[in-house]
């Protein structure tokens, strides 16, 4: 039972975390605000545009890191790293200041922290709940912008973008590296139980090593499926605000945001409990 309650803990941690370090899906309400202060619309763009390459290199060190010398370490130095490059975006008056303080450190932290979750928690639960602890990790990450894209709004018009650069940051600071400090891999000796019912799949052990999966065909097509399909969400996330008010007009665009991030965490758990049930490739 207290292993149980300590898987549960990591979960609902990790859940957590994503949601505090999702700051990236609520941008386009920043970059809104950024161009209506006269920034050039590639301006405003672009410390999202290198905070998304940063968040995509930095998991491949950090996935290396947390194998190493094991999740929190990594996620706590992610976790700070993400706070502080929001505050030091608190201090930028320049286009290549944001870039490299929100671009560059925040989104590195980002990195840092993401990919550190699934893997932990997914060691506390039995494989066959693998689906459903990464799809509800993953969806801490795009609920963040239900709570941060109305945040951030009223933040800028109450306090105006360096202000709320710097109250998200402590946010993070105060919140998610707590969090992060109860984060750890179960001991050695842990085996998950299996859950009632339960029957192993015929086929066995199909785990390889990353230099083995590299030299498969099927890696490079879920990468190019990947990678094709991450960067059409992640224009649309990026710029939803100024799409909506070009194209629609719409006035409440805060409110788009929230209701394009609840559908995309829904997927995230939908997509993730189904797996479990009728495997990887069919969902």
């Amino acid at each position: 039972m207290k292993k149980m309650n300590k898987a549960a803990g990591v979960l609902a941690a990790g859940f957590f975390i994503n949601m505090c370090i999702g700051i990236l899906y609520a941008w386009s309400v920043f970059k809104q605000s950024l161009v209506e202060q006269g920034w050039s619309n590639a301006d405003a763009s672009m410390p999202y545009t290198v905070a998304t390459i940063c968040f995509a290199l930095s998991l491949l060190v950090a996935g290396n890191l947390q194998d190493r010398m094991g999740p929190r370490k990594v996620l706590i130095l992610g976790t700070i790293m993400c706070a502080i490059g929001m505050i030091v975006s608190s201090f930028a008056t320049s286009p290549m200041t944001l870039l490299l303080s929100f671009g560059v450190i925040t989104g590195c932290g980002i990195g840092f922290g993401y990919a550190c979750l699934a893997p932990a928690a997914m060691k506390w639960f039995h494989p066959s709940k693998k689906g459903m602890v990464n799809g509800l990790i993953a969806a801490g990450f795009g609920l963040a912008a239900v709570y941060l894209a109305p945040l951030t709004t009223m933040l800028i018009n109450d306090y105006g973008v360096q202000q709320s650069f710097l109250i998200l940051g402590v946010g993070i600071l105060v919140l998610a590296v707590p969090l992060a400090c109860t984060i750890n891999n179960p001991p050695a000796d842990y085996t998950p139980e299996a859950p009632a019912g339960y029957v192993a799949k015929s086929g066995g052990d199909n785990n390889m090593g990353w230099r083995q999966m590299v030299k498969t065909p099927q890696f490079y097509s879920l990468w190019l499926m990947y990678a094709l399909a991450s960067s059409a969400g992640l224009m649309i996330i990026g710029n939803i605000t100024s799409i909506a008010i070009n194209q629609s007009d719409l006035t409440q665009v805060a409110f788009l945001v929230v209701v394009l991030s609840i559908f995309n965490s829904g997927g995230r758990v939908a997509a993730g409990i189904l797996s479990d049930k009728i495997g990887g490739l069919k969902t």
